[in-house]
């Protein structure tokens, strides 16, 4: 509802008006209460984060014309508008609520460390090794976390002695047997090439792209032994045990190649999936903020636009009124000094013959006194009209 020399700005939210008697006029009515909550609500939140904007001071004489009237019923209406989208934001926010960078962060580092692994850190692998090159890097394991994936494909042990991938990750150094003993200092070779590359910023496309590539390593091996999936370089059968220049993990457990549920999964995988969809809640979060913000700032625009006509509209109206009081007042003054003849003078009642006068000097002249009375009550009869 409009209000008199512009809104009362509510500093916070313990100051609330629950019974404003600005809704209970005339006659204790409460009409416009559940609009007045809206508006008030709406301006407490404009105040708690600095933008509220000052709308235009109205005289109150304004508003009890019928256009001040008007413009308080359609000002109601955008302000109903701007507590809907307001509301229609809250809900979906509070629908996302979980979904944050702390998540994506949370599956990210799940997914490449393992599921020990303490929160963005990839310093320690946190799967567990065996002494078997072939069980480790074999469905279920060998995809539990990236860590263990590159392990399989990359490191060296002592048997399988080459530069898999590079000397960096793959060095001489860390040629000792496979097992959980000897985990980190291999991963901490492999892993000082990832740390390494640029951080990009996380979006959900950037994620499911590298993702994409990722799984698209995963390749189909045939030989006598039978058909296998594999990712990095097999031995022969497809099998990834510890062989000179061979590093891989066997992922045929997932084929539908006998009549048996195939099993396994890449479960870094389903992580990342995770942190992708996390990281889509958050950027559709932040459209519909913006989207929130635009449509609340041209309600607003919109709100004073119509305050500042109302304010405007009667300053017009008062010029037009004035102009129209003097012209009235000067069209009724009669031309008496055209008239010559004392009778014809004395017949006009705005008019008066001057006989006190001599010579030429008597004449018809205005008779102030009866023209003030005449042309008072029209002027106040059109500025009425």
């Amino acid at each position: 509802q409009a209000r008199s020399g512009g809104p009362h700005w509510p500093p916070k939210q313990k100051n609330k008006k629950k019974d404003s008697a600005d809704c209970k006029t005339p006659g204790n009515k409460e009409i416009c209460k559940p609009y007045y909550e809206r508006w008030e609500n709406h301006n407490i939140a404009l105040v708690a984060d600095g933008k509220g904007e000052q709308y235009p001071k109205i005289d109150p004489a304004k508003l009890k014309t019928a256009l001040g009237r008007s413009t308080s019923i359609m000002i109601s209406g955008l302000a109903a508008r701007a507590a809907a989208t307001r509301d229609q934001y809250s809900t979906q926010a509070a629908q996302h609520k979980g979904a944050t960078s702390a998540d994506v962060i949370t599956q990210l580092t799940l997914a490449a460390a393992g599921p020990e692994a303490q929160r963005a850190s990839t310093t320690a692998c946190t799967i567990t090794l065996t002494s078997n090159r072939a069980t480790d890097c074999t469905l279920p394991k060998g995809m539990t976390a990236v860590c263990e994936t590159l392990l399989c494909v990359c490191a060296q042990d002592n048997t399988q002695n080459k530069h898999l991938c590079g000397t960096v990750a793959s060095p001489n150094s860390a040629n000792q047997a496979l097992e959980d003993s000897n985990k980190n200092g291999k991963w901490t070779a492999i892993n000082s090439v990832c740390e390494a590359q640029n951080k990009p910023t996380l979006t959900p496309e950037l994620i499911r792209t590298r993702l994409q590539k990722a799984l698209s390593r995963i390749k189909h091996h045939a030989d006598a032994s039978g058909e296998h999936l594999v990712i990095g370089t097999a031995h022969t059968g497809g099998v990834c045990s510890s062989q000179s220049g061979k590093g891989c993990v066997n992922l045929k457990t997932m084929t539908y190649q006998t009549a048996a549920t195939a099993t396994g999964s890449v479960s870094w995988a389903t992580a990342i999936e995770a942190a992708a969809a996390a990281t889509q809640k958050d950027a559709d979060l932040a459209k519909s903020k913006v989207g929130a913000m635009a449509a609340i700032s041209a309600i607003t625009r919109e709100a004073r636009q119509l305050a500042s006509a109302l304010n405007l509209s009667n300053k017009g109206e008062s010029l037009l009124e004035e102009s129209t009081k003097t012209s009235i007042a000067t069209t009724s003054k009669p031309d008496c000094a055209a008239i010559t003849q004392p009778d014809q003078c004395r017949s006009r009642g705005e008019c008066e013959w001057d006989d006190k006068a001599t010579g030429t000097d008597k004449k018809c002249k205005l008779n102030t006194t009866a023209a003030s009375e005449q042309t008072t009550p029209a002027a106040e009869t059109a500025g009425e009209q």
